[in-house]
């Protein structure tokens, strides 16, 4: 599972285009996107954040570790179906077509593969903020699968994938954020 897992990672980040119709080919289900792909990479970025957050400050703390654990895999898993009801909406709403749920979903997760990868990495090098960036990434991934996956026309493609982009790359971000504001036990 892990080798695929990689294997899949590698395609969307060197050639979205190339995984988008393999994907679509393989006619992928959103029962597979999310237990095969999503899952196991929130899983391990949440448990990078409680490792990283073990060892935070000059002594073994398991409250902030599984504080910033929680943290990330709520941000995570509820910024991932949030995403995917907005982009169901924004598309509904704006090309006048219905679009099933499992299909904004498996959109949503293998679009947010930088994310998951840019996760990961900030829990094991805190010092490195500017890798963020890299999340701007998604947008080109869900470009092309905009095209291959949810068949939009060009003309209505670039405001579509501008949406659904934002939409999940900020989803969990402000998660988070409203998370911390909530509960501020929680920063």
């Amino acid at each position: 599972m892990y080798k695929q897992i990689a294997r899949t990672i590698y395609l969307f980040i060197t050639t979205p285009a190339k995984a988008w119709k393999e994907l679509n080919s393989e006619n992928s289900s959103e029962e597979k996107a999310l237990n095969n792909y999503a899952y196991p990479l929130i899983g391990i970025g949440t448990l990078a954040a409680f490792i990283a957050g073990l060892f935070e400050g000059n002594f073994i703390n398991f409250q902030v570790g599984l504080k910033n654990a929680s943290l990330l895999f709520i941000s995570c898993f509820i910024g991932l179906y949030l995403a995917a009801f907005l982009i169901r909406w924004f598309y509904e709403k704006h090309m006048k077509k219905k679009m099933l749920f499992s299909t904004s979903m498996i959109y949503v997760v293998y679009s947010s593969t930088v994310i998951f990868i840019i996760n990961f990495l900030t829990q094991l090098t805190d010092g490195i903020f500017f890798i963020q960036i890299f999340s701007l990434y998604s947008i080109y991934i869900a470009w092309e699968g905009a095209s291959e996956l949810l068949e939009i026309e060009d003309s209505k493609r670039a405001g579509f994938v501008l949406f659904s982009s934002l939409s999940i790359i900020l989803s969990p971000v402000g998660l988070s954020y409203l998370i911390k504001l909530l509960m501020p036990a929680m920063q």
